[in-house]
């Protein structure tokens, strides 16, 4: 009997696991279900990469059975503009059956800022503060310049910058440090040598001053010896600057004020030096533009005539009528005319009736072609030079030589002239100025030479009968 129940107990518990594995079998392989699967898995994406999303899959039924392809819908966007987390739900509906799924998509910024900066390496002085102009860029924030962070040790410039995703860039500049031995520099703008009318008054022209170590100290520089109100003169015009070291630099400008006031309106000394500026062998093209400058300030010249440009003849008239002296050189310009002393004198006379023809008078004033002192008279006469000068003294002229030239036969740059005449003048209280006004270089500088000659007290005069003579040693 007991046998038999254990029989039956046996019986009984094989058909209960024989059950159960058949009811497995149908729940895996034959029951149908909602099966809702990802494409891939969870993602990592680079900030502004391209991101196309998988999807997931849906179907209905079992292993053992026909499947049925099942819709599914999605909820949920990616933004790959914008780091962060972001998650896609991903759902499917069949009959009385549902299901959904996740997908995590972090959007990421990996890629460190990069430093522009020209710098490969630095000398400095000691104790020199220095902050290099350089710039950060980064794929995310864009310019991040200002963040940039500038760290100075004994051998390097650290430069370093964050993004605001926590990526890092740095570099390192090497440094060498040494000792400040230099002044620094001061730069003036504008002339060293300045001319001012007196009418207008000084305008500083400015200044900059820069040093290896301390950088622009322009707005250090002290200016000294500044031109006095409403007088004219020379002026040294002094800037003074000094480094945090003690090295001094200085410059000089020097400020010429002159007057266009006529010379017979201002209160000068009799004594005065006076330069009686001489043009020779015109007048020409340019000589109306000579006389328009000697107009505007006031000065009377001599002009040594001659006919070479007839059509230009009644420029004498109108220096004439200007105030200027008006004086014979030649008619012809020929050094053939000191064959004999006929010749010379003929082309003097002749010379002579074109100026009464213009002026309405005769001058007594000369000058030589070539100078008293000239030796081209000889290839034509012995000795014609020492008997003219007698000759024209005796006949009532008043012959001028020069003891200024300014060389404008032998340059064509205004600056050589105006050095030539303003070196000349100098230390002269009588100057005679040899100039041409057939010379454009000499048209060019007269109006500095004249501002040269008013700031440093000079007056200005033309020559007469009275003028204390200027020869040269006659040499013929």
């Amino acid at each position: 009997m007991k046998k038999k129940r254990m029989i039956l107990i046996s019986c009984i518990a094989g058909g209960c696991l024989l059950l159960g594995v058949l009811g497995f079998v149908i729940v895996k392989y034959i029951a149908p279900e909602l099966v809702l699967t990802l494409n891939g898995s969870d993602e990592y994406v680079e900030v502004f990469a391209d991101y196309t999303d998988k999807g997931a899959n849906a179907y209905y039924g079992a292993p053992m059975t026909p499947h049925i392809p099942v819709d599914v819908t999605k909820e949920g966007t990616v933004d790959t503009k914008r780091p962060g987390e972001y998650v896609i739900e991903y759902k499917s509906h069949y009959k009385k059956f549902t299901a959904s799924v996740r997908r995590k998509v972090v959007v990421v910024d990996t890629i460190a800022p990069v430093i522009t900066c020209d710098l490969t390496e630095l000398t400095l002085c000691y104790g020199q503060p220095y902050e290099a102009v350089c710039s950060a860029y980064d794929n995310y924030d864009g310019d991040i310049s200002s963040h940039i962070q500038q760290t100075l040790t004994e051998d390097s410039l650290i430069l370093s910058v964050t993004d605001s995703s926590g990526n890092e860039a740095k570099r390192v500049i090497p440094v060498k440090f040494v000792e400040d031995n230099e002044a620094p520099r001061i730069t003036l703008l504008g002339e060293k040598d300045y001319f001012v009318d007196l009418a207008k008054g000084y305008t500083e022209p400015g200044f900059q001053a820069v040093d290896n170590c301390d950088g622009d100290l322009t707005d250090k520089v002290k200016v000294t010896g500044l031109p006095e109100s409403g007088k004219t003169g020379v002026y040294t015009v002094t800037y003074t600057v000094s480094d945090a070291a003690g090295h001094e630099a200085t410059a000089e400008r020097t400020v010429m004020v002159f007057s266009k006031l006529p010379d017979s309106s201002r209160e000068e000394e009799p004594s005065a030096p006076t330069v009686y500026l001489t043009f020779d062998d015109g007048p020409c093209a340019y000589t109306s533009e000579l006389l328009d400058i000697l107009k505007e300030y006031n000065v009377k010249a001599t002009f040594f005539v001659t006919d070479q440009f007839p059509s230009y003849r009644d420029m004498i008239g109108r220096a004439h009528n200007e105030g200027h002296a008006i004086a014979i050189h030649t008619l012809t310009h020929d050094f053939s005319i000191y064959r004999s002393t006929a010749s010379y004198f003929e082309d003097l006379y002749a010379m002579q009736e074109i100026v009464k023809e213009q002026t309405g008078s005769y001058t007594d004033l000369v000058r030589f072609p070539g100078g008293s002192s000239n030796t081209v008279s000889a290839r034509y006469c012995e000795g014609i030079m020492s008997t003219l000068t007698r000759m024209v003294e005796e006949q009532g002229y008043h012959y001028f030589d020069w003891n200024v030239a300014s060389n404008d036969t032998g340059t064509t740059d205004p600056d050589v002239i105006y050095q030539n005449v303003t070196s000349g003048i100098a230390g002269k209280n009588h100057a005679v100025v040899l100039m041409h006004d057939l010379k454009p270089a000499s048209i060019a500088s007269v109006e500095r030479v004249i501002q040269y000659a008013r700031a440093n007290g000079y007056r200005f005069d033309s020559l007469c009968a009275t003028t204390s003579p200027v020869h040269h040693p006659v040499q013929n």
